[in-house]
């Protein structure tokens, strides 16, 4: 079924040759791939089928390599994208290597496969050869007219005339499972018989491709999302295998001001975590991109709660391998941007800077400034003030009251008075902005200018702005349901 695009040339530059002459949008990630110090990685897996009955990856060692090769036969990787459903099966021949096409691929797998022929093409001064089950022999093109010829519009007939009978065959009974990024996916009668019949292909790839909201638990079931969410965070917890003092306060402090959190206990939802999730994996349940967003953040502040700060270092560290697992478990791999945003905004907020008692009331008189924007601290508002006086290493080991006190009384004497009083904050200029930017964006975008004003009394970095800005976001994002 696969749809195969072949370079064959004896002269085939490296991968990362390739990479880079593709000239990608996103950056590409590798599955089931090893690499040796060759210009290519070794295969591991031994065929990447279109679809298995049962889900069984083999491990290609280097004896049963020799007997492929003896046999003609090369292992395959994954080669994939933010968005790939399948991924590009990429597999060395004796002479060039191909890129195939598998069943259910998204329209960023076709995008991917058919650059990487062209530009491989390009750079080896041959053509591409294009095969499927119709063309068994093959034809050639340059790699010019492979990109205008395999496009869009061919990316969604091919994937119509080989996944529909799929789509239709697993509607009807059958089960499937499919081989991915994130290992084996199964598609099963319950996720595509009561779809309608012209949805079914669309539905299926959605699936395969982890954004079919209606077909994780999570989705329907506000109480699995909550699991889910609370699952992160105590993974994160026990990635150095204790709880901190820290990352205790932390939890508490999410369950105070996270909505989806607030909806049930929070006793109950860390008994179903130990109950109810087996495994990191099962974050993949969450159904958007809202919520795993969502979870890596509160995972990562977690972390960053008990080592003050640190979120980075070496890659042997317990806590930077959490994080990795963590941005792969929620599908978040791929969004490095996202995750460096995170990261960097998490930092300052819990690195202790041993502060004295006047940055200390700036720092409150910043938080209190954003939650006081429309006149009304609220709830929602107050509750966040409440858990980051118990989290962030500053205010925690003061008399808070009394700096709130303090701050408020500024206030009192005018606006611009008390911005004027977040000119001098010693180098916690980004700390402060980071922790009024939170509660500004506790309750939606509604304290949108004052964030603005208090950007500009307080002068943090832009880029460290830009990236509180969307990491409280992602925090605070609503999920809306349909």
């Amino acid at each position: 079924m696969s749809s195969t695009f072949a370079v064959e040339t004896g002269s085939l530059p490296s991968f990362t040759e390739l990479l880079a002459a593709a000239d990608l949008a996103e950056p590409v990630q590798l599955a089931g791939a090893g690499w040796t110090g060759d210009p290519w990685p070794h295969g591991l897996f031994a065929k990447v089928a279109d679809a298995a009955s049962v889900p069984a990856g083999i491990e290609l060692t280097p004896d049963l390599e020799a007997s492929f090769a003896r046999a003609g036969l090369a292992g395959s990787f994954l080669a994939h994208v933010r968005g790939s459903a399948r991924g590009v099966a990429v597999s060395r021949m004796p002479a060039g290597v191909t890129f195939s096409v598998l069943a259910l691929s998204s329209p960023g797998d076709y995008a991917l496969a058919i650059r990487l022929a062209a530009t491989t093409a390009r750079l080896a001064g041959v053509k591409v050869r294009f095969s499927d089950e119709a063309r068994p022999q093959g034809e050639e093109v340059s790699a010019e007219e492979a990109l205008v010829r395999f496009g869009p519009a061919f990316a969604e007939e091919n994937a119509r005339q080989v996944g529909t009978w799929l789509a239709e065959d697993v509607a009807e009974g059958r089960t499937y499972h499919f081989q991915g990024p994130s290992g084996f996916t199964q598609l099963a009668p319950a996720d595509l018989r009561d779809v309608p019949k012209d949805r079914r292909l669309a539905r299926a790839r959605e699936i395969l491709a982890g954004d079919a909201t209606a077909h994780h638990a999570a989705a329907a079931d506000p109480r699995r999302e909550s699991v889910l969410l609370t699952a992160a965070m105590v993974f994160a917890a026990g990635a150095d295998g204790r709880l901190d003092e820290e990352e205790a306060r932390q939890l508490e402090a999410h369950f105070a001001t996270i909505t989806e959190l607030g909806r049930f206990p929070a006793r109950e939802l860390l008994d179903a975590v130990k109950n109810e999730v087996s495994s990191i994996a099962a974050l993949r349940e969450l159904g958007s991109l809202t919520l795993r967003r969502k979870a890596f953040v509160l995972a990562g502040e977690v972390i960053a709660s008990a080592q003050g700060g640190k979120l980075g270092g070496d890659p042997a560290d317990p806590n930077v391998q959490a994080i990795t697992a963590l941005a792969a478990a929620l599908g978040l791999d791929g969004d490095q941007t996202f995750i460096a945003r995170v990261v960097t905004a998490v930092m300052p907020k819990y690195a202790p800077s041993g502060v004295d008692d006047a940055v200390a009331r700036s720092l409150v008189l910043g938080m209190l400034l954003a939650a006081a924007a429309d006149g009304v601290v609220d709830a929602q508002e107050a509750a966040l003030l409440s858990a980051l006086a118990r989290t962030v290493p500053e205010l925690r080991s003061r008399d808070v009251e009394a700096l709130f006190a303090s701050a408020r009384a500024r206030m009192s004497e005018g606006l611009e008075l008390a911005l004027a009083d977040l000119g001098s904050l010693a180098g916690n200029e980004d700390k402060c902005f980071a922790l009024a930017a939170e509660v500004a964006l506790v309750a939606g975008e509604g304290e949108a200018a004052m964030l603005t004003r208090l950007r500009e009394h307080i002068h943090p970095g832009d880029a460290y702005a830009d990236c509180a800005i969307a990491t409280f976001a992602a925090k605070y994002a609503t999920t809306a349901r349909g």
